[in-house]
């Protein structure tokens, strides 16, 4: 549609054609750019349909690197947590007091396979049930589309997005990077800006060495690149595991978000720095549930000002409500801006919890509303919040009783020195 548009219209199609965004928007197909820009991406294989190959690369894999935990399987055309099963290693009999030093490997693996592939609507988990019912239903999809496998590691530590543009003359253009917040079904269900766990030359230099891999496949506009950062053997490592060849909804934010601030720039591009910014905020994610709907709209907005759950135009601060069609959708997001990240995670705390008591007497299965997870991830950023506090107010004592002593030089999570993840160290399935 959009190819005819401009031909009719004469101009110019900022982006990729069709038929090379069709080719290359898959799983297997940013795996393929990932690969031309040695990145350093999961453990795992890609382009699978066959399951008896599927089954014979996973047993492969879980007897070669026995550091990860879980495997995913990815439907090939699948978006946003859909298509995706997996596979905890702890449940496979076979493994259980299995002597690495003396076992058979061969036989190993012809027992595992067997296994999963007899009892693998019991060993393997479908994460969406809604859309995938059984582990059957999943198969067959994954049968007729193909798909990925991967590595989940142990203790995944943050997973930062980062969103850019490239420029008809193949300039790559950092947009912004924010922190993804997960749900356990391995789907975004929001993020915070600015992005604090990894340094900003790493996250650089993979984005530049990707919009160059894909700009070599004439694919133009904007893109969203997703990280894991993990830690193993006491350091740390960063994977690429996804690319999308499209105006995400973290990008789209950022702009609207810039927009109502009157940021020029953008968020940290006056600084020339992804981490460096004038403002802060949180964002939600589209929150959906049933009891929004018998919401009345001006009443809700009414009493949001009254609790003072609003923004601040002069101060540029404040609570954003995102909103699709009107409350009668059942759905409503929320963008929390503030002038550093305590007082951005304040106003999503008050309005989170403003929310919650709305719909509190609306008693919902957790399939038909994703607001738990979105509860459950402002705890978790008040927690960390807290804890930042006091570790702040025990320097601040330190830094009385002892004149001489100097906090040292540490990220947020303190363990970004000698971070791993150079587009050179490809590890090889």
């Amino acid at each position: 549609e959009e190819l005819a548009l401009a031909s009719q219209l004469m101009l110019p199609l900022l982006g990729p054609e069709p038929t090379t965004a069709h080719t290359f928007a898959s799983k297997s197909g940013t795996k393929q750019i990932l690969e031309d820009a040695h990145v350093v991406t999961p453990v795992g294989a890609y382009d699978l349909y066959d399951e008896a190959e599927v089954m014979a690369i996973l047993a492969k894999l879980i007897t070669t690197y026995v550091e990860f935990p879980r495997w995913l399987l990815k439907v090939e055309h699948e978006f946003g947590g859909r298509g995706i099963a997996y596979l905890d290693v702890h449940r496979l009999k076979e493994l259980q007091n299995v002597d690495w030093a003396t076992v058979d490997l061969e036989a190993l693996k012809e027992a595992l396979v067997q296994e999963m592939r007899e009892f693998g609507p019991k060993r393997f988990k479908v994460v969406n049930t809604s859309v995938y019912h059984t582990w059957t239903s999943f198969l067959k999809e994954f049968r007729r589309h193909g798909g990925v496998l991967e590595a989940v590691p142990a203790e995944c530590i943050s997973s930062p997005v980062v969103n850019f543009f490239i420029h008809p003359h193949g300039q790559v253009e950092i947009l912004s990077a924010q922190e993804q917040v997960l749900s356990p079904q391995y789907c975004c269900i929001g993020g915070y800006f600015p992005e604090s766990s990894v340094p900003e030359a790493p996250l650089r230099e993979v984005v530049e060495a990707i919009g160059k891999a894909a700009y070599a496949k004439q694919i133009l506009g904007y893109c969203t690149v997703d990280f894991v950062v993990y830690r193993q053997n006491d350091q740390l490592h960063l994977w690429v595991v996804d690319l999308n060849l499209h105006q995400t909804n973290s990008a789209s934010i950022h702009s609207l978000t810039n927009l109502v601030c009157k940021v020029s720039g953008g968020f940290g591009q006056t600084h020339n720095s992804l981490t460096l910014a004038d403002r802060c905020y949180i964002y939600s994610g589209l929150i959906y549930h049933p009891g929004i709907c018998a919401i009345q709209h001006t009443a809700f907005f009414q009493l949001c000002k009254t609790k003072g759950i609003s923004f601040n135009v002069k101060e540029r601060a404040g609570t954003l409500f995102h909103l699709v069609d009107t409350l009668s959708k059942g759905c409503l997001g929320l963008i929390c801006v503030g002038q550093d990240a305590e007082e951005a995670l304040s106003h999503f705390w008050a309005a989170v919890e403003f929310l919650q008591y709305q719909l509190d007497n609306t008693n919902v299965d957790d399939s038909q509303t994703n607001f738990h997870h979105v509860a459950a991830a402002c705890r978790t950023l008040n927690q960390s919040r807290l804890l930042a506090l006091a570790n702040r107010n025990r320097r601040k004592q330190k830094a009385v009783a002892d004149p001489d002593y100097q906090e040292g030089s540490r990220s947020v999570h303190g363990e970004n020195h000698g971070l791993e993840g150079s587009h050179k160290d490809q590890p090889t399935a």
